[in-house]
C-alpha cells in the first residue's frame, strides 16, 4: 500500500503519482525516486524542487511538461532515465547537483528553450540523443569524470559553441554533434579512442580539429560536410 503526503502518492520511497496540480511543486523529504510517468503531461507545472535524498528519476517522469521552466536539484540524482524531461519546451537551464552518474537516452530531447547545462563531477555517461534537438543550447560544461558521449547526444544543437572535451573521455558516439553549426574547433584529449560515424558531420563552422595520437578509430565520415576543414 502507498501513503499519501500532501497530495503525493508514495510507495516504498518512490513518488508514483501526484494529485496536486500546482504550478510550483516541492517534492517531500523521504522520496528516493520519481517513478515512470509520475508527472507526465502536467501542463501547469512550472517549477519542481527535488529533495536531497533523491536517487533516480525514472523514464518519462516529466515527459511533455511543456510549461516546466525550472528544476531544482538539492543533491543527485544518480540517474536520469530515458525521456525523463523530453519535450519540456520551456526549460532554459539545468544545473545538476553532485551525485549524478548517468543520463539516459532522450532524457532532455527537444527541450528547445534550453540554453545551458552544467554537469557535476562524477558523471560517467551521457546517453543516446540525451539532448537531441535542443536547438537553443549554447553552453555545456563537461566534467573530467565523463567517459562516454552517446550517439546523437547533442544532435542538431545548432547554437552550441565550442566544447571542452575532458581528459578521461574514451568515446564520442555516432552523430553525437551532428549539425552543431556554431562549433568552430574540436580538440579531443589523448584518452579518446573512438569517434563514431558522422560524429561531427555538418558542423559548418568547424575550422580546426586536433586529434590524439592514440586514436584507434574514426569511423567513416566522422567529420564530413565540414566545409571549413577541407
Amino acid at each position: 500500500m502507498g501513503e499519501s503526503t500532501r497530495g503525493f502518492m508514495i510507495q516504498n520511497g518512490a513518488l508514483v503519482g501526484a494529485a496536486v496540480r500546482d504550478a510550483n511543486i516541492v517534492v517531500p523529504e523521504g522520496v528516493r525516486s520519481i517513478a515512470f510517468g509520475a508527472f507526465s503531461g502536467h501542463h501547469r507545472l512550472e517549477s519542481i524542487t527535488l529533495p536531497a535524498g533523491i536517487k533516480r528519476i525514472e523514464s518519462n517522469a516529466f515527459f511533455g511538461c511543456d510549461q516546466l521552466k525550472k528544476v531544482v536539484f538539492s543533491q543527485g540524482p544518480e540517474y536520469v532515465g530515458d525521456h525523463a524531461f523530453s519535450g519540456c519546451g520551456s526549460l532554459t537551464e539545468i544545473l545538476f547537483a553532485d551525485g549524478l552518474r548517468e543520463i539516459g537516452g532522450h532524457a532532455f530531447c527537444d527541450c528547445r528553450a534550453l540554453k545551458r547545462v552544467s554537469f557535476p563531477q562524477g558523471l560517467k555517461r551521457i546517453g543516446s540523443a540525451a539532448f537531441s534537438g535542443c536547438s537553443a543550447l549554447e553552453e555545456i560544461v563537461l566534467p573530467e569524470s565523463l567517459k562516454e558521449i552517446g550517439s546523437q547526444a547533442f544532435y542538431k544543437c545548432e547554437a552550441l559553441r565550442d566544447v571542452r572535451f575532458p581528459q578521461g573521455l574514451t568515446r564520442v558516439g555516432t552523430e553525437a554533434f551532428f549539425r552543431c553549426k556554431k562549433m568552430s574547433s574540436v580538440s579531443l584529449p589523448d584518452s579518446v579512442k573512438d569517434v563514431g560515424r558522422n560524429a561531427f558531420c555538418l558542423c559548418e563552422g568547424l575550422g580546426r580539429v586536433d586529434l590524439p595520437e592514440g586514436l584507434k578509430n574514426v569511423e567513416n565520415l566522422g567529420f564530413s560536410s565540414c566545409p571549413r576543414l577541407f
